[in-house]
C-alpha cells in the first residue's frame, strides 16, 4: 500500500471520529435541553394562565362576599368598601370575558362558555342591584348575600374546571415532550447508525478501490510484461523465419539456376524427367520460402498500397499461366468471369495478383477431377465501389471447426481432416494480412466433401474510361545478347557461378568477383554494360559498390551508360531508401526467364 493511500485513510478515520464525537454531544446538549425546559416549563408550570384568571376571579368573588357580611351585619357601615370590592370583582371577571388567547381558549369549549354566560347575568344583576343597596335597609343585603352564596357552587366549579383543565393540559404537554424527545433520540439514534454504517460502507468501498486498483495495475503490468514477452517472441519468431528464408534463397539460387541452364540445353528423356523432377522439388520449395518471405514482410512492415491501373482480365491470365500444368494434370475445369469483360481498378496490381494466386492455388491444391470458378466483378455498396472476387471450388471442403482458424499462420486444415498437401499452412495467412493492408474483409463458406468458397470485398477506385491499365510483366523468355559482357559481384561461391553461367546462357560473358571491393576494381579496369551486384558483402554494401561504380562509369559508343542490377534474398523494400542506386531488382533466386527479360528491358 502507498503512503499516499494510508494517509488518506487516516484522513478518513479522524473525520468519521469527530463526526461521532460530535453527534454524541449534540444528542446529550438536545436531551439536557430538553429536560430542562420540562422541569422548568411543565412542572412548576405558567404563572398566569386559564386556571389563574379564574382563581383570581373566585378570590374577588369571596372579598366581595366577606365584605358583603360585614356590611349586613353592620360590622362595617363603609358601604364604598363594598362597592370597591364589587369593582374588584366586575375587572375581575372582566379578565375572563376579555379577548384573549386565554378567554378564545376557554370560550371554545360549551361548559366554560355556558357558566361563564350564566355568570355573566349574575354579574350584571350585581351591578344593578348592589348600588341600590346604599339607601336600602341593611335587610337588602342579608338577601343579597343568600344570592351571592347561592352562586358559590358555580364560581368553584368553574376555578376547579379551569384548574383541571389546566393541568390536563399540562399532562398532555408534558407527554408531549416527553415523547419528542424519545422520537429525536431515537431518531439521533437512528441517524448515527445510520451514518455510521455509511462511514464503514466508504471506509469498506475506499478499501475495495484500493485493493481494486492494486490488482488492476499488478494486473497491467502483468499483462504489459507478457504483451513484451509476446512482442519479443514475435520478433524473434520473424527474425528467424528471416533468416532461414535468406539462407534458403541462396543456396535456391544454385539449384534453380542450375535445373533452368540445363533445361536449356538439349537434354535426353531420361534426364529431362529427371530435372524436371528437380524443377517440380525447387519449386515447391521456392514457394515454401515466398510465403514465409510474404508473411514475415507483411507484419514486421506497413506496408503501404500503391495504387495503379490494373486490367483484370489480364491480372487473371497471369495468374493462371503458371498453374496450366499443375491443373491440367489434376484434371479441374476452370472457368472465369470477369464482368465487365474490361474491367479495369486502381489498386496495388502486387498484392491483388498475390491474392488470387494464393486463393486459386490453394483451391486447386485441394481439389481434384472438380472444377475451379473464378469471378471478379464490380459491385456498389454504402461506402463506394468494391471489388468483388469469388473463388470457388469443389474441392475436400472444410470442416466448421477449422473455419475460424484456416487464416492463422502455419495452419493446415488438411492435416486436421486427415488429409496431406504441400505447404506449411502460410497462404491463407498472407491472403487475410493483404486483405487487410488493401482494407477489405474476406469471408469463407464450406461443406466438407462439397468444396468451399472464398469472398474478398475490396474498395477501389475506377480510373478514367481513358487511362491504359498496366501491362502485365512482359513473359520470361531467354535471348541470346551476344558482345555484351557483365560482372556479377557476389559473395557465395555457387550462387556466383549461377549467376554466371545464366548471362552465359543468354549469351552475355560474364566476369565473376567475390567482394565489393574486387568487384570496384574489375569494373576500372574494363567496360561493362552489366552489373549484377548482390546486395550482402562482406565488405561493403551493395550500395556503396553501385555508388562507387556509377561514379566510375563513362558512357559507350551510343552514349549509354552501365545497368546495374540488384539481387539478393531480402526484399527491395531497402532500395526505396536509394532508388537511384540500381537500375533493376531481383530476388533470389533469379530465374532464367526473368534475367532475360531483364536484359531485353535494359538494353532496350
Amino acid at each position: 500500500m502507498t503512503a499516499r493511500r494510508w494517509k488518506k485513510r487516516k484522513i478518513i478515520v479522524v473525520l468519521g471520529s469527530l463526526w461521532i464525537l460530535g453527534f454524541a454531544a449534540w444528542a446529550f446538549l438536545l436531551h439536557d435541553l430538553l429536560a430542562t425546559s420540562v422541569n422548568e416549563g411543565v412542572l412548576e408550570g405558567p404563572r398566569e394562565g386559564v386556571f389563574w384568571t379564574a382563581a383570581q376571579y373566585r378570590n374577588a368573588y369571596s372579598r366581595f362576599d366577606r365584605q358583603l357580611i360585614l356590611y349586613a351585619t353592620r360590622q362595617d357601615d363603609d358601604f364604598d368598601r363594598v362597592e370597591t370590592q364589587l369593582d374588584a370583582l366586575s375587572a375581575s371577571f372582566g379578565f375572563l370575558r376579555r379577548p384573549s388567547e386565554v378567554s378564545e381558549y376557554w370560550l371554545r369549549i360549551p361548559r366554560a362558555r355556558d357558566e361563564i354566560a350564566e355568570l355573566g347575568a349574575f354579574m350584571a344583576r350585581l351591578k344593578h342591584d348592589v348600588p341600590l343597596l346604599r339607601t336600602a335597609p341593611h335587610d337588602d343585603a342579608r338577601r343579597m348575600i343568600d344570592d351571592v352564596n347561592a352562586y358559590w357552587p358555580k364560581v368553584n366549579a368553574l376555578a376547579n374546571y379551569f384548574r383541571a383543565l389546566e393541568m390536563a393540559q399540562r399532562d398532555f404537554t408534558f407527554h408531549q415532550l416527553k415523547e419528542k424527545q424519545q422520537a429525536i433520540l431515537i431518531l439521533g439514534s437512528i441517524l448515527g447508525v445510520i451514518l455510521g454504517a455509511l462511514f464503514l460502507l466508504l471506509f469498506y468501498t475506499v478499501r475495495t478501490r484500493d485493493d481494486l486498483l492494486e490488482r488492476q495495475h499488478a494486473a497491467l503490468v502483468a499483462e504489459k510484461q507478457a504483451s513484451d514477452r509476446a512482442f519479443e517472441m514475435v520478433d524473434a519468431k520473424n527474425a528467424f523465419l528471416g533468416m532461414v528464408s535468406h539462407e534458403l534463397r541462396t543456396p535456391l539460387q544454385a539449384i534453380s539456376g542450375s535445373i533452368e541452364i540445363l533445361l536449356a540445353r538439349p537434354q535426353s528423356d531420361a534426364n529431362l524427367k529427371t530435372i524436371r523432377r528437380l524443377q517440380n522439388s525447387a519449386s515447391s520449395l521456392e514457394a515454401l520460402v515466398r510465403e514465409l518471405t510474404d508473411y514475415i514482410k507483411l507484419r514486421s512492415t506497413r506496408r503501404l498500397a500503391e495504387a495503379e491501373t490494373v486490367g483484370i482480365a489480364s491480372l487473371l491470365a497471369e495468374v493462371l499461366d503458371p498453374l496450366r500444368a499443375k491443373i491440367a494434370a489434376k484434371r479441374i475445369a476452370v472457368t472465369q468471369r470477369v464482368e465487365p469483360h474490361d474491367l479495369a481498378i486502381r489498386s496495388d496490381r502486387k498484392l491483388l495478383r498475390q491474392v488470387l494466386s494464393n486463393l486459386i492455388e490453394n483451391s486447386v491444391k485441394y481439389t481434384v477431377g472438380g472444377s475451379v470458378d473464378v469471378s471478379v466483378t464490380l459491385v456498389d455498396a454504402p461506402a463506394g465501389r468494391q471489388l468483388k472476387l469469388v473463388v470457388r471450388d469443389t474441392g475436400a471442403g472444410i470442416a466448421k471447426p477449422h473455419l475460424s482458424k484456416i487464416f492463422e499462420p502455419f495452419y493446415r486444415a488438411n492435416d486436421a481432416a486427415g488429409l496431406h498437401v504441400d505447404g506449411i499452412g502460410m497462404g491463407l495467412a498472407v491472403v487475410r494480412q493483404i486483405v487487410t493492408t488493401l482494407r477489405g474483409h474476406i469471408d469463407v463458406r464450406s461443406v466438407v466433401g462439397e468444396g468451399s468458397e472464398f469472398v474478398v470485398m475490396l474498395p477501389v477506385e475506377v480510373p478514367d474510361s481513358g487511362e491504359p491499365a498496366g501491362d502485365a510483366p512482359a513473359s520470361p523468355h531467354a535471348a541470346p545478347h551476344r558482345d555484351r559482357r557483365a560482372l556479377v559481384v557476389d559473395d557465395n561461391d555457387n550462387a556466383r557461378e549461377t549467376l554466371g553461367s545464366m548471362l552465359a546462357a543468354l549469351g552475355i560473358h560474364a566476369d565473376l568477383c567475390g567482394t565489393g571491393s574486387e568487384g570496384v576494381a574489375r569494373f576500372g579496369d574494363a567496360h561493362y554494360d552489366l552489373v549484377v551486384l548482390d546486395l550482402e558483402l562482406p565488405d561493403l554494401s551493395g550500395f556503396e559498390v553501385a555508388q562507387r561504380i556509377r561514379a566510375a562509369a563513362q558512357p559507350d559508343d551510343d552514349g549509354r551508360l552501365v545497368s546495374i542490377v540488384g539481387v539478393s534474398a531480402y526484399e527491395a523494400a531497402a532500395l526505396r531508401e536509394n532508388p537511384q542506386a540500381f537500375d533493376a531488382f531481383l530476388p533470389k533466386p533469379v530465374h532464367l526467364g526473368e534475367l532475360g527479360a531483364l536484359v531485353d528491358t535494359l538494353s532496350g
